[in-house]
């Protein structure tokens, strides 16, 4: 969606949420929650209503971390985060205009192709000597830096934002953390988000996830609290080896509203599916670097090595596998193509061993 408000591929009725006049569906739009009881479950409103239910799925989202510095560019470092968000970007950037990006994870690469096809220089910083690799693995995010450069994004890594002051054409002089300087019209911050959770602080349902994650079941159910839900980039689920992990995308946002659904309707017995639920559906969604659709499986985040799967990285498609400590399989990444890593799909959901993946491909030569 943000690529394609950015590029002016789609606008704001492409994007409408369907569904939003269904009978039986009551929307308290612009009304913020302030509190959670738990044990009644009900949530206040800041207005000071309070809504009950037998049921509430926290589908709260997150909010755009920001950079730790001052900002005296008002809308010349805008948050990209909403349709509005995108929209006022685009209105600030001229033909030509220098963009800094900041953070090379999934929001910046695509913000940064984005940007490169329409023309803009683009600088891309981020503090890690290699962005992406916790998501990716080392190999795809040395050829996502060789894939940035080669579309003429100018990359600096190992280094971060010091200081940002306005010039006389409110442009914005940037300063980073090795004393190189650099003039941008617009500074973008991609630092990825954090849970919108601090008004349930004080509810108990945050426990020892992540930061501010709501901690839940394979099912999405909040751990010790029945009759409560979370799903999307508020919640924490149970990763490969069942600490509980974060997944910061919209494919990831989906599967678990479904899951989330699902459980509602089985717990309250009202027309869920009819014996045990699915298994808990295997994380999977992509993104694109520079017109290059990219598949990923699993949970990269716990890997510590990978494998070759398919090809190599100076081929136009390539994929490799992700394992952990005790070479059990926990993620995959397609390149330029997704029929190798979901060939593995079942792989992955039962983290088969290393060896099991080298004997399957060796069948299949």
């Amino acid at each position: 969606m943000r690529e394609g408000l950015l590029s002016g591929a789609v606008d704001d009725a492409d994007i409408a949420l369907p569904g939003m006049d269904l009978p039986g569906v009551t929307w308290r739009l612009g009304e913020r929650a302030v509190h959670l009881d738990p044990s009644n479950r009900s949530v206040r409103l800041a207005g000071g209503d309070q809504v009950s239910a037998e049921a509430v799925v926290l589908a709260v989202g997150a909010r755009p971390r920001r950079l730790p510095v001052e900002a005296p560019g008002g809308d010349r470092m805008p948050a990209l985060r909403t349709a509005d968000d995108t929209a006022r970007l685009r209105r600030r950037l001229t033909p030509d205009a220098p963009v800094l990006v900041v953070g090379a994870g999934l929001i910046g690469t695509e913000t940064s192709g984005v940007l490169r096809r329409a023309g803009h220089p683009v600088v891309l910083v981020d503090s890690a000597a290699t962005p992406m690799a916790p998501l990716v693995g080392p190999t795809v995010a040395e050829w996502i830096l060789r894939r940035h450069r080669a579309a003429g994004v100018d990359v600096r890594t190992g280094t971060t934002v010091q200081s940002l002051d306005r010039r006389s054409d409110t442009s914005l002089s940037v300063t980073l953390s090795d004393a190189a300087q650099l003039t941008a019209a617009v500074v973008l911050p991609a630092l990825g988000v954090s849970p919108d959770t601090d008004w349930l602080a004080d509810s108990g349902v945050l426990g020892d996830a992540p930061t501010g994650a709501v901690a839940v079941d394979g099912q999405q159910r909040v751990l010790g609290r029945p009759g409560l839900y979370a799903a999307g980039d508020a919640a924490a689920v149970p990763g490969p080896d069942g600490r509980p992990v974060r997944v910061e995308h919209w494919g990831a946002a989906l599967a678990q509203g479904r899951a989330a659904a699902r459980a509602v309707l089985a717990d309250l017995g009202t027309g869920g599916p009819e014996g045990p639920l699915p298994a808990v559906e295997l994380p999977s969604y992509s993104t694109y670097v520079h017109d290059t659709k990219l598949t990923i499986l699993g949970w990269p985040q716990s890997a510590t090595q990978d494998v070759a799967l398919l090809g190599t990285p100076g081929d136009d498609r390539f994929a490799i596998a992700l394992h952990d400590r005790h070479e059990r399989l926990v993620g995959a990444v397609g390149v330029g193509g997704a029929r190798a890593v979901n060939r593995i799909k079942d792989l992955l959901q039962r983290r088969a061993s290393v060896d099991e993946l080298a004997a399957l491909r060796a069948a299949t030569r």
